[in-house]
């Protein structure tokens, strides 16, 4: 039944492309000195914002088990700078900022440490179609005019850790789409509208102002198959746009984000058209730099292919949504079966690669000319190694190949 389960979830995946997100280690918070005690403040309000992104997890801050970790939040501080803002009118006084950049290989080490999270960067872009009513007319966001509401979706996005993208509105999209077909909630134009910007999903919002100053919102998150709906209500704009975006942000950290816990799931997954050299050390940094993969393993490799093993955290949804995510590979097939029987030229040995948070001692030589990724695996294998672990699960196997 799990099998079954987990081959129709994989089955039901599109294309994704994902986006990277910089500066999920850092946050900025608003001082009112440059004194200490000022500081020491922005720097655990910083820990927690940036804790929030690094997670999914909104409410982190209340996790217990970090409770310790909050009080020594001044030990993660890797480089810290003030920013000034100057006054926008004569009456108005000068902003201070504290940036603080935190330590990334000692953040996720107590995250997982205590059995939470940890969300890479490479997250779902999100494609943002924006529409007002103001009770006489209805338009569509304007990218020319109406910058001070995109400024508060990028906020509010940065926040969490997501990536937004906004339509230029040329004449090639006011064409495409139009105010009533974004009231109207109707899906067709805005998706045939959005896939010129191959974003992952796709948002409608729509904004009425109403009676005593009040704010109402309805937002739509289409995903490939599926949607989502919801309604806010609030005295500003800023202030629905943030109710709004906080639910999107958690609702893709429920897909996306990896399961806390320590346990680890082993699988097996093989990547055809290995044809160079460069194709393997591809492929390799991809697994290097996923924060759900623990270890890897070569586990067989043939002239234009490989089977790894990898030992992940988090579980193997998040996983596959990374390497959907990525855009490098394009899935071929799904399968529960031994290790296929075919032959191989000679035995790899097998080896395995930790993440950076355990490193293991790799010594190698770039080849002078290398012709197929056969060549390469020989090469990168030369390595010491432990057996992983085995697993239930090892017989699922993924099947991709390099773009």
């Amino acid at each position: 039944m799990l099998k079954q389960i987990v081959f129709l979830w994989l089955f039901s995946l599109s294309v994704l492309h994902a986006a990277e997100v910089d500066h999920l280690y850092q946050a900025e918070v608003s001082v009112a000195n440059q004194g200490q005690q000022e500081r020491n403040r922005a720097i655990t309000e910083g820990f927690r914002q940036m804790l929030v992104k690094v997670t999914g997890n909104p409410n982190i801050g209340l996790n217990q088990s970090l409770a310790g970790t909050f009080r020594k939040a001044s030990r993660f501080v890797q480089q810290y700078r003030y920013r000034v803002e100057a006054a926008e009118a004569d009456t108005a006084v000068e902003q201070r900022f504290l940036r603080i950049t935190f330590d990334k290989q000692a953040v996720d080490r107590v995250l997982r440490e205590n059995g939470l999270p940890v969300w890479g960067k490479s997250r779902p872009l999100i494609i943002v179609w924006t529409g007002f009513d103001s009770g006489s007319r209805r338009k569509l966001l304007s990218p020319e005019f109406d910058q001070q509401i995109m400024t508060m979706f990028n906020r509010a996005a940065d926040s969490r850790g997501i990536p937004l993208l906004f339509p230029v509105m040329d004449l090639q999209d006011q064409s495409a789409i139009s105010a009533s077909d974004l009231w109207g909630a109707f899906e067709e134009p805005v998706r045939n509208a959005s896939r010129r910007y191959q974003a992952d999903s796709i948002l409608m919002v729509r904004i009425k102002s109403g009676s005593g100053g009040s704010v109402r919102s309805s937002w739509s998150l289409l995903g490939s198959t599926d949607a989502r709906d919801w309604d806010f209500r609030g005295k500003t704009y800023n202030g629905v746009i943030k109710q709004g975006m906080n639910t999107v942000a958690d609702h893709l950290a429920a897909i996306y984000a990896p399961a806390g816990g320590g346990d680890t799931q082993v699988i097996n997954m093989q990547i055809s058209g290995l044809d160079t050299f460069e194709d393997f050390l591809k492929v390799e940094g991809f697994l290097k730099g996923q924060e759900t993969v623990q270890q890897y393993q070569l586990r067989q490799s043939q002239t234009d292919k490989a089977t790894f093993a990898l030992s992940l955290r988090g579980g193997m949804q998040a996983f596959v949504q990374a390497v959907e995510l990525s855009g490098l590979f394009e899935r071929v097939d799904m399968m529960f079966s031994a290790l296929p029987q075919e032959p191989v030229e000679e035995p790899v040995p097998a080896a395995v690669v930790s993440t950076p948070e355990q490193p293991v001692s790799v010594a190698t030589e770039s080849a002078e000319s290398p012709e197929a990724a056969g060549g390469a695996v020989e090469q990168v294998a030369e390595m010491a190694f432990t057996e992983l672990p085995k697993d239930p699960l090892t017989e699922i196997h993924l099947f991709y190949r390099l773009r």
